[in-house]
């Protein structure tokens, strides 16, 4: 098990390559407001094929994204646009601005008031 200190912008955009297409359930995340600590736990899947990849049930890597100082967290369901069938949410990329911390998914936008970026990514 690994971990990425998150303590910078660059650290915290950097999270994206990890955990791009990384899988989860949106009703998994956990926001504490009295500790201000949010995590999301996601799953990386096996993809296999040549010219069109199918993913496997096989868990590649799992992920644990710990952030703290989180003043409010506001998740944000997008249209499915006809993908209802699909159970997971998948993790596409993180966005820094003034108002805060914007991680994009498939089917959320996960909005993150912070005072300061800290937190840490794990590799389980």
């Amino acid at each position: 098990m690994g971990k990425l200190i998150i303590n910078s912008k660059g650290t915290l955009l950097k999270i994206t390559d990890y955990m791009h297409d990384s899988g989860f359930k949106v009703e998994n995340i956990i926001y504490n407001r009295d500790t201000k600590i949010f995590r999301i736990k996601t799953k990386e899947y096996e993809y296999r094929g040549h010219f069109i990849s199918r993913k496997t049930n096989i868990v590649k890597q799992e992920y644990e994204l710990i952030l703290e100082d989180v003043e409010e967290c506001d998740i944000v369901e997008k249209d499915r646009k006809g993908y209802n069938a699909v159970e997971e949410d998948y993790f596409n990329f993180i966005k820094v601005n003034k108002e805060g911390i914007i991680i994009k998914t498939t089917f959320h936008e996960i909005r993150l008031k912070v005072s300061k970026i800290k937190g840490v990514l794990l590799f389980i």
